[in-house]
């Protein structure tokens, strides 16, 4: 797992380029992790696009560093009825970037087209009679009993619930709006927009900041720029250079020997923001073979090393990786080692071809796909396949190399053929650190994420229980305990990811699961390089990085 941001903090000037002050306007330049590839925050979980919505849109409520949602764009709440009904009060005077209100229906139509793609959402729609607006400033939540992350859905981090206009909310959740009217502290500048080159965002002056004192998502966002510039530059060594120029004030995902060399820049100093790091995975095609069959995926474990993907990533530092993951991420609430034998164990590519052996393998083909535009999952696409094809399996055409938020290929041709068999790529931190959010949680068959069930006495979906498969369970996870509830507590940086190894990962019995476990690393995956002056990581005051700007 791999933390989302690093801080590169250099003690320049605003007489430098990348803050300028020309005719009274301040503008803040910097290189994002990779291109924009869509304007739609929910039909994408690319973490570009969900950071783009953060400038432009608005949620309900917001997550602070403590991981406990607040009211946003919300006044407060009140719950009714033994919990069953839940009215949100939306502030006075929130508006949309064309000047018209948010009304509630507004809030209603982004819901049912956020809840139609998220999987927590599409959880929460599962125990819902109903979302309507009672008023325009009033929206009630129906229940069909209790459901206790209500409020850390309405303020999730993968993929957040953005508030859009009714007119734009209503477009078919499966295709892709290109309409970029939203209420947030930013407008977006089409006029501007140039796919990999430059994208242009402006202070929204009619934005309200909340009163309270900013935290992750949550409290006020303070504008302290009048314009923010995200310069695509592809090239590592060119943003960097770019950096100790003072051409850009932010890089945002400077890979471990770039941050080597900004080390010995005095002027340079890297700083952790992030709450928790991120997660790593490779995705197994279960539904195809030859990784339809659960021995074969048993078999792949003994060959996977998490320190091999781990130091691809950050480098060989022990302090900047953790290589024992279970699926909730480490420092959270629900975080355990427990079950995690297969991948603890010493490795072994000899017991791995063996098993492979055993399995039945027939030589078919595989097929590894990953991006190639953005830091962390390139890296671990290349470990993957590495100079040969994992031990004893049969490659295909080669590693197919997508764009970030590329669709993968569907099956093609006939059996064995073209199909997807793996795919390496790093999720969002916070998607692991409690039950109701994994990502894949829906996506698979059965509705739900293998290995986690209703336990009787846990009172609903805030308590899910790990249900026991033969004779193994999800690594990480404790067999017959309940999960902590809303996961109060302290946090502190560690890392996870979904894995299913050992459990029903389809109807007829239990598997080996999905997923494998690739480790966790701290301090880089979406390494962001900003100036002193920067004032979070979209030009707003946040809780990650609260610098003011030097005037």
């Amino acid at each position: 797992m791999l933390n989302r941001r690093q801080t590169l903090l250099g003690a320049a000037t605003l007489a430098l380029p990348a803050v300028a002050a020309a005719q009274g306007a301040r503008v803040l330049r910097m290189v994002p992790q990779a291109n924009l590839g869509s304007f739609d925050p929910i039909f994408t979980t690319a973490d570009i696009t969900r950071n783009y919505g953060y400038m432009i849109y608005d949620t309900l409520y917001g997550m602070t560093s403590a991981l406990e949602p607040t009211p946003q764009m919300a006044a407060g709440h009140v719950v009714e009825d033994d919990g069953c009904r839940v009215t949100v009060t939306l502030r006075e005077g929130v508006a949309f970037h064309d000047g018209s209100p948010v009304r509630a229906v507004d809030v209603v139509a982004s819901l049912r087209r956020w809840m139609a793609r998220n999987p927590f959402g599409q959880k929460l729609a599962t125990v819902l009679d109903g979302v309507s607006a009672k008023d325009d400033r009033s929206v009630v939540f129906r229940l069909q009993k209790p459901f206790p992350l209500l409020f850390h859905a309405l303020a999730g981090l993968s993929q957040p619930p953005f508030i859009m206009p009714e007119r734009v909310a209503k477009t078919d959740p499966f295709k892709q709006i290109d309409d970029t009217t939203g209420s947030g502290p930013f407008r977006f500048k089409r006029d501007e927009f140039n796919s990999g080159s430059l994208l242009v965002f402006e202070r929204n002056a009619a934005y309200q900041p909340r009163g309270e004192r900013p935290s992750l998502t949550s409290g006020a966002k303070v504008v302290h720029f009048d314009r923010v510039e995200w310069a695509i530059i592809t090239d590592a060594a060119t943003s960097a250079a770019a950096l100790q120029r003072g051409e850009i004030a932010w890089f945002e995902q400077p890979p471990p020997e770039i941050q080597d060399l900004l080390r010995r820049n005095a002027q340079v100093k890297i700083e952790n923001i992030d709450v928790l790091p991120r997660v790593g995975i490779l995705r197994l095609n279960h539904l195809h073979p030859p990784f339809d069959n659960p021995a074969l995926r048993r078999a792949i474990l003994p060959a996977i090393d998490q320190a091999d993907f781990m130091q691809a990533i950050v480098g060989t530092d022990p302090a900047m990786m953790d290589t024992r993951c279970g699926v909730f991420t480490p420092g959270t609430p629900n975080a355990t080692t427990a079950g995690m034998d297969p991948l603890l164990d010493p490795r072994s590519l000899d017991r791995a071809r063996a098993m492979i052996k055993d399995a039945g393998y027939t030589n078919g083909p595989m097929r590894l796909i990953g991006p190639t535009d953005v830091l962390a999952p390139t890296a671990m696409t290349q470990v993957a396949w590495g100079p040969a094809p994992p031990p004893g399996l049969q490659p295909g055409p080669g590693p197919q190399r997508l764009g970030h938020g590329d669709p993968a290929p569907r099956q093609q041709g006939a059996a064995g053929q073209g199909r997807l068999v793996s795919v390496a790529n790093r999720v969002q931190q916070l998607r692991f650190h409690r039950p109701g959010a994994p990502p894949d949680a829906s996506r698979q068959r059965g509705g739900g994420l293998a290995g986690l069930a209703h336990h009787p006495e846990a009172g609903g979906a805030a308590r899910p229980m790990v249900q026991r498969a033969g004779r193994c369970l999800a690594p990480g996870v404790v067999r017959g305990h309940p999960a902590g509830g809303v996961g109060r507590g302290r946090v502190r940086a560690g890392g996870g990811l979904h894995a299913d190894y050992g459990v029903a990962a389809q109807p007829g019995g239990p598997g080996a699961g999905v997923c494998d476990l690739l480790g966790a690393a701290r301090g880089v995956g979406g390494s962001s390089a900003s100036r002193t002056w920067g004032s979070g990581s979209n030009g707003a005051e946040s809780a990650s990085h609260t610098n003011r700007p030097r005037h």
